[in-house]
């Protein structure tokens, strides 16, 4: 999969069905999001950025066990977040863990799961608070924060990747992309029944990081074309399978890794100038 060299901030909070907002329409709530200097580098740290109080917080500056931390995700009440990372000095595939933090807390991170010698990684919580979804060696797993029993629903492997898992807002389902770049697809895995529904299949082009932003669309990135491997963002209607780019999108111009925050809002990174 794609990663970007470094996730942004961004003051870009576009509607997804019209123009820009004249003023700064958030003034509550936080966004979680990492920055790193190169992927290579190991050095990836998490941040907080209150809305209300305007202020920013490196949350991973004192945790001493762990390094690249990335990827986090808050739980739906917000006094939780997951994210991967990999023990100090553990600077390989196979030691990639998730790790669950308590917002606020003095607490080191927990790990979810034993260090198992596995590629564990993309943690999303479901609905509920308690389940997360994750990307167990390649396949689609569950976990329970509380108990930290996993159920697999996928045993492909690294034979045919999956990553980006996002469950849906009925928690009975979970997004993800397999695949890698012109050959990858966005798919949903039914959660009691294992059958698999393609959602995205657009041939040539990258579709990668969805993420459902209501009970019947998701928004995602890909490429602008065969030929342009810039990204855009796109929607996609999970039943109908109709897509659309978002009205936003620049020419030119990187628009990805997209984040819902309500009906009308997204936040995305970009490499638009200004």
């Amino acid at each position: 999969m794609k990663r970007a060299s470094h996730i942004l901030l961004l003051l870009f909070f576009l509607m997804l069905e019209g123009t820009s907002q004249a003023l700064f329409p958030i003034s509550e709530g936080k966004i979680v999001f990492h920055r790193y200097t190169d992927w290579t580098a190991w050095d990836g740290q998490l941040f907080v950025y209150d809305f209300g109080t305007r202020s920013l917080d490196n949350i991973s500056m004192n945790w001493n066990a762990i390094e690249h931390t990335t990827n986090a995700h808050f739980s739906p009440d917000g006094t939780k977040l997951v994210f991967m990372a990999v023990p100090k000095g553990a600077r390989t595939r196979s030691s990639w863990n998730i790790y669950v933090w308590n917002v606020g807390s003095g607490e080191q991170p927990k790990e979810l799961l034993p260090s198992n010698g596995l590629m564990d990684q993309d943690p999303k919580f479901f609905p509920d608070g308690i389940h997360v979804a994750f990307k167990y060696n390649g396949d689609i797993g569950i976990v329970d924060i509380n108990t930290g029993d996993v159920v697999k629903l996928s045993n492909d492997g690294m034979l045919s990747e999956k990553s980006m898992e996002y469950p849906t807002v009925d928690g009975k389902s979970i997004l993800y992309v397999e695949g890698n770049e012109p050959n990858s697809f966005i798919y949903k895995i039914d959660i009691t029944t294992k059958v698999v529904t393609p959602i995205v299949q657009t041939a040539g082009v990258q579709n990668y990081y969805c993420i459902v932003k209501d009970d019947s669309v998701m928004v995602y990135a890909r490429w602008e074309s065969t030929s342009g491997r810039g990204d855009d963002i796109y929607l996609a209607n999970m039943g109908t399978g109709e897509i659309r780019p978002a009205v936003f999108n620049l020419s030119g111009s990187d628009e990805s890794d997209p984040f819902p925050v309500d009906s009308a809002l997204v936040l995305f990174s970009t490499t638009r100038a200004g």
